[in-house]
């Protein structure tokens, strides 16, 4: 199985490239994120790759680094989504936004990527959530950006109030943002604010 190439770059078209390495030519279905490495790097790439084999084809698929690989693995490993969708998925969302969208429940963000409707979105939310949880922990984007993220997913005014709570207890807003897609939740389905609250420190002292 290949998991890495480094090489010279041979051709490239939208999201396919060729990469030279010892005399060889690896076709590669890329990210944008490769794809963009090019005009830095045209000399040489270093690109992470999953081999992806099946009955009828033998494809492997370039990404620019090994969380974004990680990331398409994740993906591809929910019911319905195949690798032509996670590269979808990727090429339209970077690796900070598809991470915030899939814990703060964002529909809207996820279905914009070609191949992915409401019952794929809602499959990736709910296949996802959990397993995302300890990579968005890694990822300093998602922990030092929480003031834009609060402004792109909207809290309701319950929510607010418990929050408001819960940062008057002493906790900080990086643990406010891995609880809030459960909250959401809750709050959608109309759950009054002291119950958020008890909820919230609940999720809080088991470490959400």
């Amino acid at each position: 199985m290949i998991a890495h190439l480094k090489g010279k770059l041979f051709s490239i078209k939208e999201n396919r490239l060729v990469l030279m390495t010892g005399g060889i030519g690896w076709d590669l279905l890329v990210s944008r994120a490769v794809s963009s490495l090019v005009d830095q790097q045209t000399e040489e790439l270093s690109v992470h790759v999953y081999t992806h084999t099946s009955e009828h084809a033998f494809n492997l698929y370039g990404f620019a680094t090994s969380l974004e690989k990680e990331l398409f693995e994740k993906l591809i490993s929910v019911s319905g989504v195949g690798p032509k969708a996670a590269m979808a998925v990727l090429s339209t969302l970077d690796e900070t936004q598809l991470v915030a969208a899939i814990l703060n429940e964002d529909m809207k963000m996820l279905t914009k990527a070609p191949g992915i409707g409401k019952k794929s979105a809602k499959r990736l939310i709910l296949e996802l959530s959990e397993k995302l949880k300890e990579i968005s922990a890694t990822m300093p984007s998602l922990q030092t950006s929480s003031a834009v993220e609060i402004d792109k997913y909207p809290l309701s005014h319950e929510l607010e109030q418990t929050f408001s709570a819960l940062q008057n207890l002493g906790y900080k807003q990086k643990d406010l943002d891995a609880i809030t897609g459960r909250l959401k939740k809750l709050a959608k389905d109309g759950v009054e604010v002291e119950v958020l609250i008890r909820t919230g420190l609940s999720l809080l002292r088991k470490g959400s």
